[in-house]
């Protein structure tokens, strides 16, 4: 059976969840970041321990520019604390991000709002 293909706007998250990660990373990391050269920078919050105290000034303003791609829609604000869930889950956990996965985050909990009105 082939999967569909992702959609644009969880395309368009992920994007941002990549980025996020990085800046996560460097904020981290700091220095220790440029020791880590064979690691994709989106992977390097991976070789640190994070904890759930940390979350908020590690993401802090991460999905800014997610808000203003997606300024239209009004789900935004329930598409960002999706991403920013999920987001913070891999940090914590050291887990892989995956399109699969955040697209399916996205499609739940999307149906879920959708039905709830």
């Amino acid at each position: 059976m082939t999967r569909p293909a992702p959609s644009m706007l969880a395309v368009a998250c992920y994007a941002a969840l990549l980025k996020a990660l990085e800046t996560a990373s460097r904020r981290k990391l700091g220095r220790r970041a440029h020791n880590l050269q064979n690691i994709p920078k989106h992977l390097m919050y991976r070789a640190t321990v994070v904890v759930e105290a940390d979350l908020d000034q590690l993401l802090d303003g991460a999905w800014v520019y997610l808000a203003t791609a997606l300024r239209d829609r009004p789900d935004v604000d329930d598409i960002i604390r999706t991403v920013d869930a999920y987001a913070r889950g891999l940090l914590t956990s050291r887990g892989t991000p995956s399109l699969i996965a955040l697209g399916d985050r996205l499609d739940q909990h999307l149906a879920a709002v959708d039905a709830a009105r």
